[in-house]
């Protein structure tokens, strides 16, 4: 599924399944000076893919709630390419979900406030590549400066090993 310059979609109990893993499930993007504005996803499920959520372009808010990804190499990839001013921040706001990955569960770049709470993330260390739960970067002129993580588990089932995982 793939939203161009949508603002205020709402999306509801979808499922996306690949036993291949290498589709993704969603993509939310913008192009040009276009900025998507609050995409509300609830009833995400989806099993065997490459990437659950992969966000791109000027988006400002993402509201994940019951998301459901099993054996996925990345739950949520967002990299941002908003600019600090404006006062536009994007938001990733991640409640009441699981997400089960041999990757990276939840990797943003350049998204300052990343909120996640009431949500299991079971880690499972691929062979050559250490997984993680959380992958916060900045690159631009925003940071995570208002990022908060509350009531989630993560279990991590394996040993590191190797370098980081990638989305």
């Amino acid at each position: 599924i793939e939203l161009v310059n949508v603002t205020f979609p709402n999306l509801q109990d979808i499922f996306v399944q690949d036993a291949q893993n290498r589709t993704d499930g969603i993509l939310i993007t913008s192009t040009g000076d276009y900025a998507a504005v609050d995409t509300t996803i609830r009833g995400f499920k989806s099993n065997r893919i490459n990437t659950a959520l992969k966000v791109r372009g000027r988006t400002e808010g993402v509201y994940l709630d019951h998301m459901i990804a099993v054996d996925v190499k990345c739950g949520v990839d967002w990299v941002a390419s908003l600019s600090a001013s404006g006062g536009k921040k994007p938001l990733l706001l991640l409640n009441s979900s699981h997400i089960n990955t041999d990757g990276i569960a939840v990797k943003t770049v350049d998204v300052s406030q990343v909120i996640g709470s009431d949500s299991l993330i079971y880690i499972t260390n691929s062979t050559t590549a250490e997984s993680v739960a959380f992958d916060f970067q900045a690159t631009g002129s925003l940071s995570n400066e208002n990022s908060q993580i509350g009531h989630v588990t993560i279990i991590r089932l394996g040993s590191r090993v190797g370098s980081l995982a990638a989305c």
